[in-house]
């Protein structure tokens, strides 16, 4: 990261009044404006160490494409008279895999705790421990078959087509 000496001392100004409001921090914030009035510039980027790159909305799109996804086959599999061998394990979420979906892991946190959305995952462990995107892009291209309408109301064969690729 490369910062100009305006940009440093704004920057520093700013870890002045936050070590003044936060005296717990105060040590942490006056070494950061140790690190930008001296320019210290390889330790630049441990203030933003914890900020992701982001997601786009494609990405972000995607995240609630497969909540959604998980919706109708939970819906569908509930309203099943016969569900047969199929268990409620079988359609579960099972989150983005934290080591290495770790943004859009915590996106699908965010929609569902942060904006109160997709309310029945509230309790899901959003990690997955294993890599997931790649599984649910083919399942989503299986249930782009079926209309909007009818989502939640898939048979159990359409059902087991989804989740068992």
């Amino acid at each position: 990261m490369k910062l100009d000496q305006k940009e440093r001392l704004q920057l520093a100004n700013q870890f002045k009044i936050l070590a003044a409001l936060y005296p717990d921090e105060r040590s942490d914030y006056e070494k950061n404006v140790k690190i930008l009035e001296s320019g210290y510039e390889w330790h630049y980027d441990s203030f933003v160490e914890y900020y992701y790159d982001g997601l786009s909305t494609d990405e972000c799109k995607f995240v609630v494409d497969v909540l959604d996804m998980h919706r109708s086959l939970k819906n569908s599999f509930y309203a099943l008279k016969d569900k047969g061998d199929l268990t409620p394990e079988d359609i579960r979420f099972s989150g983005f895999d934290g080591n290495h979906e770790t943004e859009l892991m915590a996106y699908a946190e965010f929609f569902v705790r942060d904006l109160g959305r997709f309310e029945e995952f509230m309790d899901v462990d959003f990690n997955s421990h294993t890599a997931s995107v790649g599984r649910y892009q083919e399942m989503l291209s299986i249930l782009e078959k079926h209309s909007k309408a009818n989502r939640n109301n898939l048979s159990l064969e359409d059902i087991k087509e989804v989740i068992l690729k």
